[in-house]
């Protein structure tokens, strides 16, 4: 949709049935944890979309707050300084308050 890249779809799976019949699917992925799943219309799941990223998220309650998977990984991973704590402290301070 408007050629965002984190709403379109973020892979393809291949669905086999034990009777050799086969369905190709495209899978969504949360902007906040890198969660797959399937966009199936009509399935009452509740997804969401950040308004601060523009990205798709999970739904789950821990994706609330807008800290970017690639962030995330950089903390965890050390490349970036701070951590989870502080990244979303210097949100609050930009931003005011944490959605949701």
């Amino acid at each position: 949709m408007f050629g965002h890249p984190n709403r379109g779809p973020a892979g393809h799976v291949v669905i086999t049935s034990p009777s050799g019949g086969t369905a190709e699917r495209e899978t969504r992925r949360c902007a906040h944890c890198g969660k797959h799943w399937l966009q199936v219309p009509g399935s009452g799941r509740q997804r969401g979309l950040c308004l601060r990223c523009h990205g798709l998220t999970c739904g789950a309650k821990p994706c609330d707050p807008c800290l970017p998977y690639e962030v995330r990984i950089e903390i965890e991973e050390g490349r970036r300084s701070g951590t989870v704590a502080a990244y979303l402290d210097t949100y609050r301070a930009v931003f005011g308050a944490l959605p949701g």
